[in-house]
């Protein structure tokens, strides 16, 4: 069963209003003008699992309103305004800029979360912990200069795209073992460590458009990745980023959507304009001569 006050002008929900629904498993507060969401505004709704309300005003996402629903599977804030108020604003909720501590600890059944599209500027160490189910988080467009994801070990997508990201610590994926999708894409990152991700083996699509990053430490990569995105990087392929063409060819990877332009080396000189894909065909028309020379034939396949 559902309630739907989607796609009305409600800017707030006092204490008590919403109460009494013992069988209520999906709540939609979606399109709204709700900027304030008082402490005891939601009462007696032990059953609810989905709860959305994105594009509203919501500034702050404070365990304390969230503490009703044990069994929420989905919480859905994106595209309000999680930002710092004023000490004078309102008695509702309030945000300064921080998913907090613990922010979740009262419930353990979330399964996916989605704060994008907000102004989100640091996620406190253990925010999500005791989050032992959440398989999707969502932090996309939001300023974050740091982050900690302990306590999802489960974690299987996370995106961090258009976070104005311009390093990633080596650690900062290290307990997100099960993670099969990460997307990084525009930011600002310049390099990526060698171990950053070597722990996550169940990794298929890593996005990596629209950064600043020209080439890959020999070893940052190894186990297969069938989606590495590379569209918008400035490309340095000399000898140094040989290593990664081989791993593209070895893996059989896919480095670009069908929308998106093929990917072009921006040096050196000699490469600029080169499609990668290029270099990968001749890696493995060499691959495959070197292969031959070692079984006794000469180029043209005769011993």
């Amino acid at each position: 069963m559902y309630l739907d006050l989607s796609d009305n002008k409600i800017s707030e929900i006092s204490n008590f209003e919403l109460m009494n629904l013992p069988q209520r498993k999906e709540l939609r507060l979606q399109n709204n003008q709700l900027s304030e969401i008082y402490p005891m505004a939601f009462m007696d709704v032990p059953q609810l699992q989905y709860l959305y309300m994105r594009d509203n005003l919501i500034g702050s996402l404070d365990g304390n309103r969230l503490q009703a629903f044990h069994r929420l599977e989905i919480l859905d804030v994106t595209n309000n305004i999680l930002q710092k108020e004023s000490e004078a604003s309102s008695p509702g909720w309030k945000f300064d800029g921080k998913i907090d501590t613990l922010a979740f600890s009262n419930n353990p059944n979330l399964q996916l979360i989605s704060i994008q599209n907000n102004n989100i500027v640091q996620v406190a160490r253990n925010s999500f912990d005791s989050l032992d189910q959440l398989l999707v988080l969502l932090l996309a467009n939001n300023p974050i200069q740091k982050g900690m994801l302990d306590g999802v070990r489960n974690l299987q997508q996370l995106s961090l795209r258009n976070n104005s990201l311009s390093s990633v610590d080596e650690n900062a994926f290290a307990s997100l073992r099960q993670l099969t999708t990460l997307d990084l894409a525009h930011n600002s990152l310049t390099k990526i460590r060698k171990r950053t991700i070597s722990l996550q083996t169940k990794l298929f699509w890593l996005d990596r458009s629209k950064n600043q990053l020209a080439s890959y430490e020999d070893g940052t990569f190894d186990a297969k990745i069938a989606n590495i995105l590379l569209d918008g990087n400035p490309l340095f392929c000399d000898d140094e980023f040989d290593w990664f063409v081989w791993y593209l060819v070895r893996n059989r990877v896919r480095t670009f959507l069908p929308y998106q332009s093929e990917i072009t080396c921006a040096g050196p000189k000699k490469h600029i304009g080169v499609r990668l894909k290029d270099l990968m065909t001749k890696k493995t028309n060499d691959t495959l001569t070197e292969g031959m020379k070692a079984l006794g034939f000469n180029e043209q396949g005769q011993w």
